[in-house]
This record gives structure tokens, sequence and C-alpha cells, in this order.
């Protein structure tokens, strides 16, 4: 079974994937921005929510790539713990929180910039699926006050986040640092794969693509439109663990650095095999 976390699937697959050394080995070199690590991107939540002081009445507005009505409950249930969560700017927004879907770009990203600037307002950059991801010449998670990245999500590491801020934080972190500079010394082979993986799927999918080609983008999924999306996810999901949308004819498949292209050809002949989806 292929696993969207890379850490299970090492594990599971007994897999040594001898990989090349990245020029980016340090994290400082990638995110140039003061950092602290913290167990987990729901703790960096908890510790912007409690660096902002908002409070139960304040209202955060959460926006994703794609805008589905989907956010993940590691997100919303957390920022509720605190105050209210809302899928529109209202008056009472006190915090804009862009969720970048499977590593791709909001596409409003710089507009919400300009709205958090003139409401004097924290913009925060939900990296999880998006470290090392840029769109053209902007790295995800450049722009906001705050970005989160969960390490879990992106490699094969049990725990962790990190919270990159520029604004006076008052805690200190030092867990995680050596662990996850193993994985930065591998970080352009790690992202050169996902392309890869991603390139072929779209080399072998006959079916829309959702979020296109790359543009030096670092993706967590391959998307594409299928009408019998909703059996083609239950198929699936018996040998692949895809993300989910919860978006009518949206397929989502993870594109796995730990993999290899041969290791899709099942998923492949699921979703090309022309047959009668009795829909």
């Amino acid at each position: 079974m292929i696993k969207i976390m890379p850490l299970e699937h090492i594990q599971e697959n007994n897999i040594n994937t001898k990989l090349n050394s990245s020029k980016n080995s340090s994290l400082d070199d990638i995110l140039q921005a003061d950092y602290l690590f913290t167990n987990s991107g729901k703790e960096a939540i908890h510790i912007i929510i409690k660096n902002e002081q908002l409070v139960r009445e304040d209202e955060v507005f959460i926006t994703t790539t794609t805008d589905t009505s989907f956010v993940s409950t590691c997100v919303s249930a957390t920022i509720f713990n605190y105050c209210k969560i809302s899928r529109v700017l209202t008056e009472k927004t006190k915090l804009i929180y862009v969720i970048h879907n499977f590593g791709f770009s909001h596409p409003d990203l710089i507009k919400l910039r300009k709205i958090a600037n003139d409401r004097n307002i924290v913009l925060v950059e939900d990296c999880a699926f998006a470290f090392d991801s840029y769109n053209k010449n902007i790295r995800l998670g450049s722009v906001g006050d705050y970005a989160i990245y969960s390490l879990p999500k992106i490699f094969p590491l049990e725990s962790g986040g990190i919270l990159q801020y520029n604004k006076e934080i008052r805690i200190d972190y030092t867990t995680l640092k050596i662990d996850l500079s193993k994985y930065l010394s591998i970080l352009d082979d790690l992202k050169t794969k996902r392309q890869q993986n991603y390139n072929f799927l779209a080399s072998k999918i006959q079916y829309p693509s959702i979020y296109g080609d790359l543009n030096n983008e670092n993706p967590f999924m391959y998307g594409f439109i299928h009408k019998d999306s909703k059996i083609i996810n239950q198929q699936l999901n018996k040998i692949c663990q895809c993300g989910l949308t919860y978006v009518d004819d949206e397929v989502h498949i993870p594109v796995n650095p730990f993999i290899n292209t041969q290791d899709y050809e099942e998923i492949l002949n699921i979703i090309n095999k022309e047959q009668d989806y009795g829909v």
C-alpha cells in the first residue's frame, strides 16, 4: 500500500533509498527567517493564537488553494479552542489563515497579504504540505507573519513542526534539529523525486489535472478530475492512501518521494481502465 507519509512507507516496506546530497542543507539557509521547533503543527497554531492574544469573539478567516469546503480538523478544531472560524472575511476577522493545499500556492496570497496589511491583522501561511515549495520566485511561507510546517508530512520523522515568524515570541524549542538536518541534506533530491512522480502521473493519467504543470512547486499530491471519483477513490483506497477534499469529481494520488514510478502500476490500471462503474 502506497502511504502518504514517508515514515510509514519506509518502515512498512523496509525501504532503504539512497539519495543524493542537497546544496541546501541548512534550515537557516532554506527559511532565511526566525523559527522555532514545536512538537507538532497543531502546537504551532496554539502558539500563534496565544501570541496574538485572540479571544472567543475574534474570527479567523480560513482559505485554501482551491477554495474547497474541506478543512482539516487539525486546523479548524485547534483554532476553535480559542476563537471562531469563518470561511469569509468579516469585520470581526483578526487573523487570515492561508492553507497551501498539497504544496500548491494559494492563488490570492499576495492579495491577502495586502488585505492583512490594510486591516492591520495577521496573515498565517499553513505550509504543512508546502516545504521548499515556490510559486515562481516566491517561497511559500515567506509572505505571512507566521508560517507553519508539519515535519512528518514531509520527512520520515515521527513528530515535530516548525513555526517561522517575524514577530517576537518568547518560547524556545530545541528538539528535532539533529534528526531534521539529515533530511535537509537531501532536500533537493526529495523534491526532484516528488516532481518526477508528479510528472509521471501527469503523463499517464488521461483525465484533466487540477493543478496543471509544475512551476517549481514541491508537490504532495497529483490531483485530477474524474466523473466517477467516488468509486475510483473507493477502489484506490484499498491500495493507496489518497488525499481527501470531499469535493465531487476530485481524486488525489500521493507523490511520495520514497517510491518509484513502477509502484504506480496498479493505481494506473484502476484509473485508466475502461469499465462501467455502474453510475
